[in-house]
């Protein structure tokens, strides 16, 4: 059996957590071989760097749990999620605290057994090409081990995990989102390492490769201490027969959950990987294999026959090897089938050869789970083209064509539904047509009310184009009278173009589309009062009514502009030329009042 991770008391724990940065506290083992001062400098800084990479983590697992959240807003899974991310915040700081020696000591006590079952669960990708480099490094200066290997962080951390006293539920949602945040940060800290390895003289000595028995804690990790060597083999001395059955045990499990539309969290399969060695693993698999099949039978569902790498149902007959090969194969042709039907969605194009967006492409696969449990209960999704789920792909796919892409207009309100329907859809336990048929209606009744809406928009603004055309007729007859009054002749020319283009437009929608009764007289006038309002001869000897006169114009002078829909910036650069002349008959020399008897601007003021 592998070699389990050290159980330390309280004091010895705490000691660890206070001592990282201190004198190595596993124990000296003995003479043996020492190690090179690069191999030291790196163990050493990849503890140093240990505080930051958990601070990552955690911000990184805290974002992604509230994407998720606002994906599932309003479900169950949502407050769960809430739930998980504020435990995850008030452990923060005893993370950061207790994960440097949580490392150190999973460097120096590897469990490479429960890795082998861990690791293939955890998305390394990123980083792999450093950790591939750092790997040979570590080998080509002759170590037996290589403490810095991706294993030993996710050894540590779920550790971490397993230590905190709060919900299995809640530790299973961080265990996924802190592991698939870790292979970016060791991609980080493994570049660093490497430069370590190449020249630890261009980097500080760290100062926990300079404590006393430092070296000692090196070997070990190393396996270049004595003993070292035969403990790593001891640790890999699994029994293959039961690492065996505990596999067939653990895939007949998975088929039970898929029979059962059980969505497969691997993040429960790690946690128990980790705390249980493979006879242990195997006995819970095989008594939730019966919880399984006991719900099967309380649904009246079909007891699925197991593939050839699964174990027999407890108390039934092994089926023959041929029958188990034939359902394996019938089940992976089926899986191949589903995935050629959503990638003929997903390739769907319009006749402009417009495809279907990518975010939509990305979503049509989280059904592939829900088909497959359609198909498994002789639903003719892959043959029936008028079966309710594949009805529900066509009308999504081709209301899809109509974005250009997710950055189009209307495309969010368009997505939204569907991402909150198909997230519902895909965390059933069972579906069947009448799902797909609800899921169908519903998006068509709510795309009815926005093309409804839609369409009345439209009419408006084609009535209002329509409108516009006839007014712009009027309004070419309009203007040539407008400046051909006697009180506009030492209009300056602005105030003519003024008068003859967007006024004169003003005064034709408000005369054939009155929106509101008074508007045409109230127009009218207007006229007579941006005249007076502007003419040095007539307003400069009635400055202080000018000024009240103004205030009271100019309000339904940019009314009226907005009443045939000018960009509110032209509209804006209209007035500011109209208020310059305003402003100039206010900065003008003082006139005689007596010779401009006729300025008075009463009767225009009682008029507006």
């Amino acid at each position: 059996m592998d070699t389990p991770l050290p159980s330390l008391s309280t004091e010895d724990f705490d000691a660890l957590v206070s001592q990282h940065n201190q004198p190595s506290a596993v124990p000296s083992t003995g003479a043996g071989e020492e190690v090179p001062d690069n191999l030291r400098q790196a163990l050493a800084w990849s503890l140093e760097l240990a505080p930051q990479v958990i601070t990552n983590l955690v911000s990184r697992a805290l974002q992604s749990i509230d994407r998720k959240t606002v994906s599932m807003e309003g479900t169950h899974l949502a407050q769960i999620l809430d739930a998980a991310a504020a435990a995850m915040d008030e452990q923060r700081a005893r993370w950061l605290r207790e994960y440097p020696a949580l490392l150190r000591v999973a460097m120096a006590y590897p469990a490479p057994a429960k890795m082998v079952t861990i690791l293939p669960g955890v998305d390394l990708r990123i980083c792999a090409s450093e950790a591939a480099a750092l790997e040979a490094s570590v080998q080509a200066s002759g170590c037996l081990a290589n403490p810095l290997a991706p294993s030993s962080y996710v050894q540590a951390l779920l550790e971490l995990i397993s230590r905190s006293e709060v919900a299995a539920e809640l530790r299973q949602i961080w265990a996924d989102h802190l592991l698939a945040a870790l292979s970016s940060q060791l991609a980080w800290v493994y570049l660093q390492l490497q430069a370590v390895l190449r020249d630890p003289s261009q980097r500080e000595p760290s100062q926990i490769a300079l404590a006393e028995d430092f070296g000692d804690y090196a070997a070990q990790a190393y396996g270049l201490a004595e003993g070292s060597a035969a403990s790593a083999e001891a640790s890999e001395a699994v029994d293959p027969q039961t690492l065996a059955l505990a596999e067939q045990a653990k895939k007949t499990v998975l088929q039970l959950r898929m029979h059962l539309g059980i969505p497969l969290e691997q993040s429960s399969d790690l946690a128990r990987a980790f705390n249980a060695d493979p006879l242990q693993a195997m006995m819970l698999d095989l008594d939730e294999a019966e919880n399984l099949m006991a719900q099967i039978h309380e649904r009246g569902l079909p007891m699925p026959d197991l593939n050839a790498d699964a174990m027999p149902a407890a108390g039934q007959p092994a089926a023959p090897v041929s029958t188990r090969v034939s359902k394996a194969s019938s089940f992976q042709t089926i899986d191949t089938q589903i995935d050629e039907l959503i990638k003929s969605y997903q390739n769907t194009t319009s006749p402009s050869l417009q495809r279907v967006p990518v975010p939509l492409q990305d979503m049509l696969e989280t059904l592939k789970p829900s088909l497959r449990i359609l198909v498994r209960e002789d639903e003719p999704v892959l043959s029936d083209s008028a079966h309710p789920a594949r009805q529900f792909l066509d009308l999504i796919c081709q209301r899809s064509l109509r974005y250009s892409s997710e950055a189009a207009d209307g495309f969010t309100d368009f997505i939204s539904p569907i991402d909150k329907l198909m997230g519902s859809i895909a965390k059933m336990q069972f579906v069947n047509a009448r799902v797909f048929e609800k899921a169908s209606e519903k998006l068509s009744s709510y795309w009815q009310q926005i093309d409804s809406q839609e369409a009345k928009k439209q009419a408006l603004a084609a009535q209002q184009q329509e409108q516009m055309q006839t007014a712009r007729q009027l309004a070419g007859r309009l203007g040539f009278g407008l400046v051909g009054r006697k009180d506009a002749s030492d209009a300056p020319p602005v105030i003519k173009q003024f008068l003859m283009g967007p006024w004169a437009l003003v005064l034709a929608r408000a005369q054939l589309f009155e929106r509101n009764p008074g508007d045409h007289e109230q127009y009218t006038q207007a006229v007579a009062a941006l005249l007076w309002s502007v003419s040095l001869r007539r307003a400069g000897a009635r400055k202080a009514e000018h000024l009240l006169f103004t205030a009271r114009l100019m309000p339904w002078i940019e009314i009226g502009l907005k009443s045939i829909d000018l960009p509110d910036g032209q509209i804006q650069s209209l007035l500011a030329e109209i208020r310059t002349l305003q402003e100039a008959v206010q900065a003008s020399p003082a006139t005689d009042a007596a010779s401009n008897a006729q300025s008075d601007p009463a009767p225009l003021l009682r008029e507006m």
